[in-house]
């Protein structure tokens, strides 16, 4: 069953925006050309020494303080290169400071430290995000990019891990820093988390046992009851747990605490959380990650402003096809004009992805090819536009009636995720794509990401690039 996305706002346009059109009846030629009238083109792909080329970006970025760049697949060279390229304008031309990108919170600290100049191999470092979607070639060369920055000197750049999955290694750095700074508060910690942070000294069988007992709704709940009073002592006793650790450390260990109460939450979740959805878990998700948004911009202060790297389904400012609040437009809510979301789309290509397993085969990490898109899609409009690579702002187009006629109304758009199958792809539905983006990035061709050693080593593949 196709369902339809949730539009939460309805834009009034002046008398003066409003195009004439002859008989007022909105033509997909007429829309074209007024999407044509209104993009830039992008004539370089691939990062280089400058972005000076992405200025027109400032006429619609203004004073935005978070920009989210999104992607239609977790796994495109050119997206990843392209958003490379709009981040090093953003910092050099912008003076954006902070890089946070739907990974792992924890292991994202060790790049922040390395990209400051601290020891390291770059590869293992993006390897240890959690992701493989993110072990590639362009995010190790962001990465490289970012430290070598760093090393003229001045304003540092700043790397974080938004996402809440895999918040283990966050709790146990919130559970090991009070402990370390608050040793009244021993006891509580081993009621709370004992069994949990004992688990991984036990084997065979007890650690079988153990991880039943664990994974129970009544342990879970206690936990995420436990992170909750952890968390908010954390908040609660600032002066005193800053006095003892120091500015850095603290805030390191209250956004830990924070990952892992929402981490907790997402695990008490009674869907199963899979490819085809688990709608509460979801929804918890996205609330988290625009809650550490929230914290990032806190710790950098009323002046920060943040790039946000994720796919177009988080960065987006409406609910998804379930209902569930998406990260973009929970910080559109909280953040309104100050909040300015790109998305990404191709019209053919490649792309890596996982193809689902089936009773027959076991799931592959493999790489994907589509052609060209329906000609009522979304992409299939963007790609008779005429540029191959090129940037529209979507509120500057749809002072056109025809944009609003034709890109107003959901249509389908290519949307890929960590699995791909034609089956998985007829299941998208239609998006409303002026309500969900302020801009949007159209690549004409796409080619695979390239995987690091390490991911390509993990998957088997043969590396022919």
């Amino acid at each position: 069953m196709v369902r339809c996305w949730v539009l939460l706002s309805v834009c009034v346009l002046a008398a003066s925006e409003i195009e004439a059109e002859g008989d007022g009846v909105a033509t997909r030629d007429q829309a074209l050309r007024a999407v044509a009238d209104a993009s830039h083109t992008i004539t370089v792909v691939a990062p280089g020494d400058s972005a000076g080329d992405l200025e027109f970006l400032a006429d619609y970025i203004g004073d935005a303080r978070v920009v989210g760049l999104g992607e239609a697949t977790h796994g495109t060279r050119e997206f990843f290169q392209l958003k490379h390229r709009v981040i090093q304008y953003l910092v050099e031309r912008e003076g954006f400071r902070t890089f946070a990108i739907e990974a792992v919170f924890e292991p994202s600290i060790r790049i922040d430290r390395y990209i400051k100049g601290g020891e390291g191999d770059v590869e293992a470092l993006v390897n240890g995000l959690g992701f493989w979607t993110w072990d590639t070639e362009e995010v190790i060369e962001l990465v490289e990019w970012m430290r070598a920055y760093n090393a003229r000197g001045g304003d540092p750049l700043n790397f974080y891990g938004f996402d809440v999955q895999g918040g283990g290694d966050a709790l146990k750095r919130a559970v090991a820093f009070v402990a370390a700074h608050a040793r009244d508060e021993t006891a509580a910690l081993r009621a709370g988390f004992g069994p949990y942070l004992s688990f991984d000294e036990l084997e065979g069988e007890a650690r079988e046992l153990a991880r039943t007992r664990l994974n129970s709704p009544a342990n879970l709940t206690g936990m995420h009851r436990a992170a909750t009073d952890l968390s908010l002592y954390i908040e609660r006793n600032e002066a005193l747990l800053t006095a003892s650790a120091g500015t850095d450390d603290y805030r390191l260990a209250q956004g830990a605490a924070r990952v892992a109460v929402w981490w907790l939450a997402m695990a008490l979740q009674p869907d199963e959380w899979t490819y085809l959805r688990s709608t509460s878990a979801t929804d918890v998700r996205d609330r988290g990650m625009a809650d550490m948004v929230h914290w990032i911009r806190a710790v950098g202060g009323d002046e920060e402003r943040i790039a946000l790297w994720a796919h177009n389904a988080h960065v987006g400012k409406i609910r998804d096809a379930d209902g569930d609040r998406m990260m973009g437009m929970l910080l559109e809510n909280e953040l309104g004009s100050d909040y300015y979301a790109i998305g990404f789309a191709f019209e053919r290509g490649s792309f890596q992805a996982f193809r689902p397993a089936t009773e027959e085969q076991s799931a592959v990490f493999m790489e994907h090819t589509v052609g060209a898109a329906d000609e009522d899609s979304v992409d299939g409009f963007l790609a008779d536009v005429g540029s191959d690579v090129f940037f529209v702002d979507l509120g500057r187009a749809s002072r056109a009636i025809s944009v609003r006629k034709w890109l107003g109304e959901p249509r389908r758009m290519r949307w890929t995720g960590a699995r791909y199958s034609d089956e998985l792809e007829a299941l998208h539905p239609p998006v409303p794509v002026l309500a969900m983006f302020d801009g949007l990035i159209f690549v004409r061709d796409t080619t695979r990401a390239r995987p690091s050693a390490r991911t390509s080593e993990r998957f088997g593949l043969e590396i022919t690039w």
